[in-house]
């Protein structure tokens, strides 16, 4: 029962490590983006 639970915490922390790179990737690609658009957007004026 203790193999269990600890393959589940185990589990659960790397989905978190995931969760949170994929985030942080996200984030970026989206900061990336919106300064993209904030630059056309600027040189268009």
């Amino acid at each position: 029962m203790k193999a269990v639970i600890a393959v589940t915490l185990v589990a659960g922390c790397v989905k978190d490590v995931l969760a949170g790179i994929a985030n942080s990737l996200f984030l970026s690609l989206l900061t990336e983006l919106i300064s993209k658009v904030a630059i056309k957007v600027v040189e268009y004026k």
